[in-house]
């Protein structure tokens, strides 16, 4: 499927993938305030927007630096030590 996507004239697949990908981040944002994965369909919408365009790229790559799962492990420790010090 992917060498048939290739095969796909740039003039047709450039503006199809910008819609696809700007429509998964504004589900996403709506699924930010309902119940849903509001994240990680906006991961997959900037996904969508990094194939086309290298700032995308560049702001997935950073994403992926530093994922928000790193941050809550060193919130978790910083709470285990606070409770372990009461």
């Amino acid at each position: 499927m992917i060498a048939r996507l290739n095969n796909t004239p740039t003039w047709l697949r450039r503006p199809v993938g910008t819609l696809v990908g700007v429509v998964l981040i504004s589900v996403g944002l709506v699924l930010l305030v309902l119940p849903g994965p509001g994240l990680l369909v906006m991961a997959v919408g900037l996904a969508v927007l990094a194939t086309e365009y290298p700032a995308a790229q560049r702001l997935l790559d950073r994403l992926k630096a530093s994922p928000p799962v790193a941050a809550a492990r060193v919130r978790l420790a910083r709470f285990r030590d606070r409770s372990q010090r009461s």
